[in-house]
């Protein structure tokens, strides 16, 4: 039993001194969670050298031909290397975008040609820094 309208959350007592606050707090926590919410998503290009087992620095690889990928498009064996590369999108080139790579594998993200961020198959989502232009 509960006594004077004290509330018990997970076996703790907990008491607000203003319950009137409440409902305006929940709704700007809400409005906030809702800004965060992804709405738009593109496809973008991705080009694509050759799989190789020869692993190459970014400068070599970036040397090699390339073609468009499909989404989905298997490559390479097992320990294979290729070089990737994503154009952003112009619009895209501001602040709060993010990078989402979908790859059974690991992939580090070169901005700028420096590594900037490590993908596997639970880290999939990279913001990128405002003014990128390319990711490889």
């Amino acid at each position: 039993m509960v006594k004077n309208q004290d509330q018990f959350l997970g076996g703790y007592k907990v008491m607000h001194a203003l319950p009137q606050l409440i409902p305006n707090r929940v709704q700007s926590a809400l409005a906030r969670v809702t800004g965060l919410v992804w709405r738009r998503g593109a496809a973008l290009t991705v080009e694509a050298t050759e799989a190789t087992a020869e692993h190459v620095t970014l400068a070599a690889g970036k040397r090699r031909g390339r073609r468009v990928v499909g989404a989905g498009e298997a490559w390479g064996r097992l320990y294979d290397q290729r070089w990737v590369r994503v154009v952003v999108p112009k619009e895209a080139r501001g602040e709060g975008w993010w990078l989402e790579w979908r790859d059974q594998g690991e992939a580090t993200a070169w901005v700028e040609g420096k590594a900037f961020f490590g993908f596997d198959v639970a880290h999939r989502y990279v913001e990128l820094p405002a003014g990128t232009r390319e990711v490889w």
